[in-house]
């Protein structure tokens, strides 16, 4: 067995082809902005407490 495959616990991968980056270029600026706005929207609410907190503290430039 694969000791890379064993000893990973979770997370996920995205892959994006330079097709996909070059149709998100098209975009006018104002839908690349409200895309961003809706996903940092989305991630914001998925996360705990803790990942709440330490958001806001990189934020601020605590840590």
């Amino acid at each position: 067995m694969d000791q890379k495959k064993s000893k990973k616990t979770g997370g996920y991968s995205y892959n994006v082809t330079m097709a996909d980056i070059k149709k998100f270029r098209a975009l006018p600026v104002e839908l690349r902005l409200q895309w961003l706005e809706e996903a940092n929207r989305f991630l914001y609410y998925a996360m705990d407490e803790k990942a709440k907190k330490m958001r806001e503290k990189l934020r601020k430039g605590e840590i």
